[in-house]
């Protein structure tokens, strides 16, 4: 059984999402499943749950940054280097 891996994307514009859709369809080392946050709080709740493998962001989100919600996960223990 092909264990399947879990991607997060934080990203609030709609082109970017499909795009990151369509790539992941074309991984060859999948299975990939592709996970959606558009805001900075749903990314980040969503990065603290641990089910994923990675996670790939936007620089900015809402009024902060793709860096501070590294550091916020980080610190709150949902995020190992």
């Amino acid at each position: 059984m092909i264990k399947l891996r879990k991607i997060l994307l934080i990203d609030d514009d709609r082109t970017q999402q499909r795009l990151m859709q369509e790539m992941v369809k074309n991984f060859r080392s999948g299975p990939f499943e592709l996970d959606e946050a558009e805001t900075y709080g749903d990314g980040l709740k969503k990065l603290l749950s641990g089910k994923y493998a990675v996670c790939l962001l936007d620089y900015r989100l809402d009024d902060r940054d793709g860096l501070a919600l590294l550091r916020e996960a980080r610190i709150a223990g949902g995020v190992t280097r």
